[in-house]
């Protein structure tokens, strides 16, 4: 895990001072409030480094991601971050805040994409779609603040899902911010240790695996994914970072073909508290390096149908016995000819859900946006000025903890719908609804807690609007 130090800049500094590191710091370094910066673990064996290439941190003492917000200057690194380095419980220091940490409710991690980089084992470096060109600014609203601690020092810790940002394609990797912010003296942890089983009998360490925690929210069984990790060679692991609340912690061996998930009973933790949960895997028979890469459009016009097909890359074979096809919202697209490794889907309704594949302990999954039927066409970048902008859907309810896709059609003053124009998205209130991944005409948000928020997305003047209700 990566730890980010954020240092507020001080209004009778005119100058930086530089780290130890080279990192320059626009504000005090012995503020009481670090800001460190840790990673979850990365699924590809076939990967080597995760460079991230980080401008600028800042801070800000309300919930709010517009440039309107008072955000203070931490530290400017100029430079890349291994975030496979940062993996297990490993942290780094960025900066340190003169503001209280109690009181920071947003932290933004301005990126740089064009340097930026995935690099496989081989040395030869992935291809991904950013979602955006050059800079750009990843949000993070700090859970649980603690207002009233009376501590004067402590830490606000970064969480980057590494696995969950970069999905897997056919032809590279896709780019979808997955970061959460934490106080750290709110949180809980969850150790415990992870065992295969060998023979009828006989249990070994499961080094290596990847162990989950999923949020519970009344309805009797996991429903958000919170935080992740690897076991050690002894099979033991630590969820760190986790609110006060109730969990359920499942455990997999990437790289296994014939195997399930082992998933936990519900444990309860305080902050503070180590809860242990031991889980132990049923036999299975490796196939070393194996993940599944589902493949497909990521648009598909009303009404149409697309098709989607799941490989199995880098196992003894490219096989698939039996896979499960889910739609995260089949009222936006529904599943039709389903049959093994391949499966159709058909445009319900205008908005973006995720196509999930699932076979044994594979998992993959992908955005699709339904769009108009006349804007998947070859339309392209052509026509007239944008002379409207419909967001769709019009008006959507999720809970908290869920994530919603919106899309924006362009049209000119003809009515031909037109693509390949900026398209700038706002939200009226993110401590509702927070920014979770923008490409283009597409817009992924996450719940945070109840409310309503409207939705906005403009283009060359024009704009139009949806709103969202979190329960």
């Amino acid at each position: 895990m990566n730890r980010m130090l954020i240092a507020a800049a001080l209004a009778a500094m005119a100058t930086a001072a530089c780290g130890a590191d080279g990192v320059r710091i626009a504000g005090s370094e012995d503020g009481p409030t670090r800001i460190l910066l840790t990673a979850a673990p990365f699924p590809y064996d076939t990967v080597e480094r995760v460079d991230m290439y980080i401008v600028r941190v800042d801070v800000a003492t309300t919930v709010d991601t517009t440039a309107a917000n008072d955000w203070r200057p931490v530290s400017e690194p100029y430079r890349r971050f291994n975030l496979l380095d940062l993996q297990s419980g490993v942290t780094t220091l960025l900066g340190s805040s003169a503001v209280h940490f109690g009181g920071i409710a947003m932290v933004r991690v301005v990126i740089n994409t064009d340097s930026s980089r995935v690099v496989y084992a081989g040395g030869g470096e992935a291809a991904v779609q950013w979602g955006a060109v050059g800079e750009s600014a990843i949000h993070a609203a700090v859970e649980q603040p603690l207002v009233n601690w009376d501590s004067e020092t402590g830490d606000i810790v970064l969480d980057f899902d590494v696995g969950r940002s970069f999905n897997y394609t056919a032809t590279g990797f896709v780019f979808i911010p997955w970061i959460r912010a934490v106080n750290a003296a709110a949180t809980a942890s969850i150790g415990g240790t992870v065992r295969r089983r060998l023979e009828a009998d006989a249990l070994a360490p499961a080094a290596n695996a990847i162990v989950e925690a999923y949020r519970e929210y009344g309805d009797g069984g996991p429903s958000r994914f919170l935080a992740s990790t690897r076991t050690s060679a002894d099979g033991s692991y630590t969820l760190r970072y986790l609110n006060a609340g109730t969990y359920f912690v499942q455990a997999t061996l990437p790289g296994i073909s014939g195997s399930v998930a082992v998933q936990s009973g519900p444990v309860t933790v305080l902050m503070g508290d180590e809860g242990r949960v031991d889980l132990n895997l049923p036999l299975q028979d490796s196939v070393s390096g194996s993940f599944l890469v589902l493949s497909g459009p990521y648009q598909l016009a009303l009404g149409d149908t697309a098709w989607y097909a799941a490989t199995v890359i880098n196992g003894a074979d490219s096989v698939i016995t039996t896979i499960t096809w889910t739609v995260a919202d089949p009222s936006i697209a529904s599943l039709t000819a389903t049959s093994g490794s391949n499966t159709g889907l058909v445009g319900q309704a205008l908005g973006s859900t995720w196509l999930v594949g699932v076979s044994d302990s594979l998992v993959d999954s992908l955005v699709v946006a339904v769009v108009s039927s006349d804007s998947t066409g070859g339309g392209g970048g052509g026509g007239g000025p944008v002379a409207s902008v419909t967001v769709s859907p019009a008006s959507a309810t999720v809970s908290v903890g869920d994530s919603l896709g919106f899309y924006a059609t362009l049209k000119d003053s003809t009515g031909a719908v037109i693509t390949g124009r900026a398209v700038t998205w706002s939200v009226s209130d993110s401590s509702v609804v927070q920014v979770f991944g923008v490409f283009g005409q597409s817009l992924i948000l996450k719940a945070l807690q109840a409310g309503t928020a409207t939705v906005t997305a403009a283009s060359e003047g024009k704009s139009g609007s949806g709103t969202v209700t979190v329960n």
